[in-house]
């Protein structure tokens, strides 16, 4: 008769087992991802010049964090555009400077500009053509 609840308590334990160390292993794949997402900047960032029929605007650093020109993403309507550094030996951008962004096209009504922290993939800034 003693034999007979021994099967169902060792299930149960065996069950306790299996479900502690799926929780454990879960919790360390979950703790693992979090240390690989990169913070967000601080950054504030101003579009000038911006207007119907213009070949190019300016990229003006107005304050917050540097942010190293490699990871710096300039794109109109979802086409990466290409930028002049204020001065080319520039690393960061930082505070005061700003960079020049020239178009092959001009800026048509309503053309989506933005301005991203590739490894955040953060939108810094953003408008529309108006």
């Amino acid at each position: 008769m003693d034999a007979i609840g021994v099967s169902p308590v060792i299930a149960t334990v065996l069950l306790i087992v299996v479900t502690v160390v799926l929780v454990g292993v879960v919790a360390m794949v979950a703790m693992g991802m979090v240390g690989g997402i990169t913070p967000p900047k601080n950054t504030s960032l101003l579009l000038e010049n911006v207007a119907i029929g213009s070949q190019g605007f300016i990229v003006r650093h107005n304050g917050g964090d540097p942010i190293p020109f490699k990871d710096l993403e300039v794109r109109v309507n979802g086409r990466l555009a290409t930028y002049e550094r204020e001065n080319e030996n520039m690393q960061s951008f930082v505070v005061g400077d700003y960079i020049e962004v020239r178009l092959q096209q001009e800026l048509k009504f309503m053309d989506y500009i933005v301005v991203i922290y590739k490894p955040a993939n953060q939108i810094i800034v953003s408008t529309r053509v108006a």
